[in-house]
């Protein structure tokens, strides 16, 4: 036969037993709270996994062939480009810097 668990303090002058729970409303609604967070979560990842296909991005333009240095000093191109979204942003150096007054 199991020998039963002794009841141990939570905190001074309050005991727990493991046999008989006289009501903890305050846990209750922690663990409700718990579960509430999880299913929400669980729900959301099958929402956007299994839910209506995204619709595709637009296009703007045909962008020309190109070839340009990167800041590691490799040569990048509209091949190594495609098939992926991109932004590309051109900053011309060799203009005059707006007067500062």
């Amino acid at each position: 036969m199991a020998r039963p668990l002794a009841p141990f303090r939570l905190r001074e002058g309050l005991r727990f037993n493991f046999h008989e729970q006289t009501g903890a409303p305050i846990e209750c609604v922690v663990w409700g709270g718990l579960l509430l967070v999880i299913v929400s979560i669980v729900g959301a990842f099958l929402a956007s996994r299994f839910g209506r296909p995204h619709p595709s991005l637009p296009v703007y333009g045909a962008v020309p062939v190109f070839s340009l240095t990167n800041q590691s000093g490799r040569l990048v191109s509209l091949a190594d480009l495609r098939g992926q979204v991109w932004v590309g942003d051109v900053i011309l150096h060799g203009a005059p810097a707006p007067a500062r007054t």
